[in-house]
């Protein structure tokens, strides 16, 4: 049995998408991921650098809403992926809060993973005691790495920081359990 950390944003649920149309709805812009990919190679995790008008205070803003995941939906395939892993281990979500919207994700995640163990809300991932960390940020997983929890890359359209390249990745959960028997759970 091992204990299973995962990152929400972009790894559970498409917050990003939501970041993407409320900047295009501050900016006048209309802007989208695969525009984005088509301008930059591949997406800034700071999306603000996409809408030159726009300070980063109005991209942080976004995160401070405290209704931020109310309209939001898993990933395809998360909720069922999540649910079988939970039979023989333990998972937990590792993720990053940012101002009010701490309520919003933890409404989220009950409401769609309430079979899940538990919530820790940091930045310091490589804190959380688990096994394995499954999250999109290659800086992140570079992180847990040096202290032994196992890195699974979520692949994601965004530039990396890090060039550290984790043994497994994945780019959907379909494939999630059979990664977590490879990996020897």
């Amino acid at each position: 049995m091992a204990t299973i950390g995962v990152d929400v944003d972009v790894t559970i649920v498409r917050s990003d998408l939501g970041l993407i149309g409320y900047l295009n709805n501050l900016s006048g812009m209309c802007q989208s991921v695969n525009k984005l990919i088509a301008d930059h190679g591949k997406i800034p995790y700071d999306v603000s650098e996409a809408y030159p008008d726009l300070t980063r205070k109005n991209t942080l803003d976004y995160w401070h809403q405290d209704c931020l995941y109310d309209d939001l939906i898993p990933r395809h395939y998360s909720i069922q992926a999540l649910r079988n892993l939970s039979k023989d281990h333990d998972i937990v979500f590792v993720s990053t809060v940012v101002g009010d919207h701490y309520a919003s994700k933890r409404r989220f995640l009950e409401k769609y993973f309430p079979f899940v163990d538990g919530f820790i809300a940091t930045c310091n991932k490589q804190y959380a005691n688990v096994d394995i960390l499954i999250d999109d940020r290659l800086d992140v997983l570079e992180c847990v790495n040096r202290v032994g929890i196992i890195p699974v890359q979520f692949l994601s359209p965004y530039t990396q920081t890090s060039t550290f390249k984790p043994e497994f990745t994945m780019s959907d959960w379909c494939g999630a359990e059979d990664i977590i028997t490879e990996i020897g759970f």
